[in-house]
């Protein structure tokens, strides 16, 4: 599958493989590389209101919780969506 393809999967979708491989490869990259291996917390930009309730989910925060998950740090909901 193309990179395209998983990240529709995941965004449009909820698709768990695609949102596992995608958090697992992401964690893997923040613990390999040394600028971001200080990071103490995990964010996310959150979906607008309207897209949450039409999906049902907010990609980006299932996301950002399961990298975080993955490198033990906590999941904060720091950013704000005008």
């Amino acid at each position: 599958a193309s990179v395209k393809t998983l990240l529709f999967a995941m965004k449009n979708k909820g698709h768990r493989n695609a949102l596992a491989f995608v958090s697992e490869q992401m964690a893997r990259h923040i613990r390999q590389d040394s600028f971001l291996s200080g990071v103490s917390l995990v964010t996310y930009a959150p979906r607008r209101p309207g897209e949450k309730q039409r999906y049902g989910f907010d990609q980006a925060q299932l996301l950002a919780r399961k990298i975080a998950a993955r490198l033990s740090l906590p999941c904060i909901p720091a950013l704000l969506r005008k």
